[in-house]
């Protein structure tokens, strides 16, 4: 078939033009047209009886009408790849197909999304791994070959007997009697979990090992057959006997201060204040032993500017009639080796009234345990010196301090009240020394033992044997005409003594 428009030979039944693209004439199937149905113009059929053809416009039957007006041939579609005539296919190879000018756009990736089931699955047994970690690693530990001696932290107070360490330099480990009438008590550190060790000479199976927590080192007494402490974490007093039984004693209202332990543990004086806005209010109250019948024993508000805003109980009588105190300074700053309480009182308990100990330029006072004997220092010149003053009669001495050592504290009487050891420091920084004096009460002797001690801190912790104890962080040492001797690797917080 041959295209009118180009000439160019087609296939039998071909539609367009394999060259131009132009429609082909299409030849009517036998009995299918009436005679005369065929545009002569370009070969489309026509309905019976129509006078133009409705593809091109021609005349095809009846009167001739008035040609219609050109028209712009139609843009054809961008034609497909034709080889040249040399790579033309043969007749009856079909044309390759025609090539979209502008192709679609792929269509957008799709986002991997994570099953929620998977992700909550994922969580969950994160979950179960920290739990059982928490409760079976320290089990797992112990269990360990390497992990033989180390200790499990437990969430509640115990108290629980355990061997006596064989690398406690005591002398008295060695013994094989007991010595019923000592029992004293350590403190084993050990980070974030402390220990508080029973100890009896000789006896190890009555040793007792007991976990405490928020333990405030510097409120330990022992009152009767009872160790008393301050618990920071829970702001609550705190109490266990010899044999590691615990009982919580409940504070008064307000911030904490400081207490004094009655001798035989029956009674407790608190310090407490409370802050409202510029001014302090500072009470002293008197409890009992578990921290009942509490009743406010002294009261008094001070203005933030006075610098002298609380008081800190000091000691109780041995007849418990009489509470000792001293005001303690808030807010003081600098390179402060020992505790500051000056203006020592002593206050009746029957009728709260307070009296001055008259003790002029004080810097820190303590009480002997006779509740007749007070002791306290004054800076002068480039050192401190120690006053011991009877309380019942107007007697006083007054020991000089050390030129040159600028700090001294720690002002601990011996349990008969005959002997007061303390220690004076240089007050340098960078290059510190601390030596430890024993004054005789009665005539104001005094007895040099240590020197020129370089310790990282330094304190004096108590008596034994009628020898101080001064606690370091290597442990506790035992303070002799000697000089120093090692007691116990631990932090000592005191003894009790008890009739043979």
């Amino acid at each position: 078939m041959q295209c009118p428009k180009c000439h160019t030979e087609n296939r039998p039944g071909a539609r367009h033009c394999r060259q131009c693209g132009s429609p082909l004439p299409q030849a009517p199937a036998p009995g299918s047209q009436q005679p005369g149905s065929i545009c002569p113009s370009c070969g489309s059929p026509v309905k019976p009886g129509a006078r133009f053809c409705s593809r091109c416009g021609a005349t095809v039957g009846g009167a001739p009408a008035s040609a219609p007006p050109p028209q712009a041939p139609r843009p054809a579609p961008p034609p497909a790849y034709i080889p040249p005539p040399s790579q033309a296919p043969p007749p009856s190879q079909a044309p390759p197909p025609m090539l979209d000018a502008y192709p679609s756009p792929a269509p957008p990736a799709r986002k991997r999304k994570f099953p929620l089931a998977l992700v909550l699955g994922g969580i969950a047994l994160v979950a179960i791994c920290v739990v059982a970690g928490i409760f079976l690693g320290p089990k797992v530990w112990e269990a360990l070959p390497w992990s033989e001696g180390t200790e499990t932290p437990t969430p509640t107070q115990t108290a629980t007997p355990f061997p006596k360490s064989t690398d406690t330099p005591t002398p008295e480990s060695t013994e094989s009697a007991c010595d019923t009438t000592d029992r004293r008590a350590y403190l084993e550190p050990g980070g974030a979990l402390l220990h508080v060790r029973f100890e009896t000479p000789g006896c190890p199976e009555q040793d007792i090992r007991a976990e405490v927590f928020g333990f405030q080192s510097r409120t330990a007494r022992i009152g009767g057959d009872r160790l008393f402490y301050w618990d920071e974490l829970n702001e609550t007093g705190q109490s266990i006997t010899r044999s590691g039984d615990f009982q919580a004693v409940t504070a008064p209202p307000g911030a904490f201060v400081g207490y004094a332990i009655a001798p035989d543990g029956s009674r407790i004086a608190w310090g407490m204040y409370e802050q409202n806005g510029e001014s302090v209010t500072s009470r002293i109250y008197v409890t009992d032993d578990q921290g009942g019948d509490a009743r406010i024993l002294l009261e008094q508000t001070f203005e933030t500017a006075d610098a002298v805003l609380n008081f800190e109980p000091l000691s109780w009588s041995p007849d418990l009639s009489t509470v000792f105190a001293a005001q303690r300074y808030w807010g003081i700053g600098g390179y402060i080796l020992f505790p500051i309480l000056p203006d020592p009182i002593r206050i009746d308990v029957a009728s709260g009234t307070a009296t001055s100990l008259e003790a002029p330029d004080c810097s820190e006072a303590a009480v002997a345990p006779d509740g007749v004997t007070l002791a306290y220092t004054v800076f002068q010149d480039d050192h401190y010196n120690v006053v011991i003053r009877n309380l019942d009669v107007p007697v006083e001495i007054i020991v000089p301090g050390t030129p040159g050592f600028y700090q001294a504290g720690d002002l601990t009487f011996s349990p008969d009240s005959a002997r007061l050891a303390y220690a004076e420091a240089l007050g340098e920084p960078e290059n510190e020394a601390y030596q430890i004096r024993i004054i005789d009460v009665g005539s104001g002797d005094v007895q040099m033992t240590v020197t020129d001690w370089r310790p990282q801190f330094l304190n004096v912790a108590g008596w034994l044997d009628q020898e101080p104890i001064v606690v370091t962080e290597e442990g506790s040492y035992r303070i002799g005409p000697a000089g120093r001797e090692l007691l116990s690797s631990y932090r000592f917080l005191g003894v009790w003594r008890t009739a043979p």
